[in-house]
Formats: structure tokens, C-alpha cells, sequence
């Protein structure tokens, strides 16, 4: 995962997920948005589904496991938990 430097701008870009369930945390906050496919992430024993209908937001700090579901595509948005409120 990329690590943002303090009171940087926003890094956007296309992902992809693996179908292989990872769990980590991050000193960010990250924003998904379905493109193609979906991706199914736990996050504090909740279920989630982003895919082309709903998007998520992971809160910096927080543990989270995802896996991707067959092919699929993400628009990941990764804001320095500074950056917003």
C-alpha cells in the first residue's frame, strides 16, 4: 500500500483486488468506488460490498480485510487523515 506523506494532496488511482482475503490498516483514510466487479471488505466484524452501486469509506486506522470478487476494479482515493474532518 502507498504511504502518504502529511498535507499531501489526495492520491487517486485504479486498483485491483485480489479474490485471496489481506487485512491491514493504514494512516490514512480511503476512499472506494466501484468501477468493474466488486470487492467484499470486513471492517470492525461489518460486512461491506463495493461494486458499480456502493462505494465505502475506510477510516485512517482502521483494521480492515478485503478480497476481490472475480475481476474487478476499484477507484481508490487515499486522503491523509489530516486532510479532512
Amino acid at each position: 500500500m502507498p504511504k502518504l506523506v502529511e498535507h499531501a494532496s489526495p492520491l487517486v488511482e485504479p486498483r485491483r483486488y485480489s479474490p485471496r482475503p489481506f487485512g491491514h490498516a493504514h494512516d490514512y483514510h480511503q476512499l472506494l468506488f466501484g468501477v468493474d466487479g466488486a470487492i467484499e471488505l470486513e471492517i470492525d466484524g461489518h460486512a461491506y460490498r463495493v461494486d458499480g452501486q456502493h462505494g465505502l469509506v475506510v477510516p485512517a486506522g482502521a483494521h480492515h480485510v478485503c478480497a476481490g470478487l472475480t475481476e474487478n476494479l476499484q477507484l481508490v482515493a487515499d486522503f491523509p487523515a489530516n486532510s479532512v474532518a
